[in-house]
């Protein structure tokens, strides 16, 4: 399978995809959207259809007078060999930080029996991105995508994050159950996990910056 890996250079949590520019029609979200104060954020959840099958998703979208930064994780839960960890309050507590964020409903293996594990989850995620670029303040200029290259829609022997073909102008990768860096997964059930990621995030996005 052709890599698109070389793209990226995996540093501690944070790998980063190139500039892009346009905005271009990706599946829809049925649901709209409505912003709520960080203090009572619940998840919304959304129906996302897809050429690969419908999935709920959930999203968090903050109050706030100025543009978002925007996240999107790939999954859920990841289930470990022998717990599982449910990633919507690291979710939420990044929405209370300030950034609309979008979660799509997925259990994610780790460690994955393969390298293909995972990453089926191309069309989820993008159509994800849509909904939360049609629906919310989100900048464009500010995503980041939390999860494992996925498959590229309309050529499987790729591996990729964000890109210029899904709306974004830039985009930061979060490897989580990214095969090639399994070492966030080692530290994501920690308090310590958490706390890198949100200070990547603040660096990187903007996050707690609105």
């Amino acid at each position: 399978m052709a890599r698109s890996l070389a793209l990226f250079t995996a540093i501690s949590v944070m790998c980063f995809v190139a500039m892009a520019q346009d905005v271009t029609d990706h599946p829809r979200a049925s649901a709209s959207s409505g912003s709520q104060s960080s203090d009572t954020l619940t998840p919304q959840t959304i129906k996302l259809s897809t050429p690969s099958g419908v999935v709920n998703a959930y999203a968090y979208i903050p109050q706030a007078s100025q543009r978002l930064p925007g996240i999107v994780f790939s999954h859920s839960t990841v289930r470990y060999s022998e717990s599982t960890a449910d990633l919507l309050p690291l979710a939420k507590d990044l929405a209370r930080e300030g950034a609309a964020v979008i979660v799509v409903d997925g259990t994610m293996l780790w460690p994955p029996p393969d390298q293909n594990t995972n990453r089926e989850r191309g069309d989820f995620a993008i159509a994800a991105l849509s909904w939360m670029l049609k629906h919310t303040n989100v900048d464009p200029g500010r995503v980041a995508y939390m999860g494992p290259q996925f498959k590229d829609p309309g050529n499987p022997d790729v591996l990729r994050s964000f890109n210029e073909k899904d709306g974004v102008q830039y985009s930061v990768w979060v490897p989580l159950g990214e095969p090639l860096n399994p070492g966030n997964m080692t530290v994501l059930p920690k308090p310590e996990g958490k706390a890198m990621i949100e200070s990547s995030l603040r660096s990187r996005i903007g996050l707690g910056r609105n």
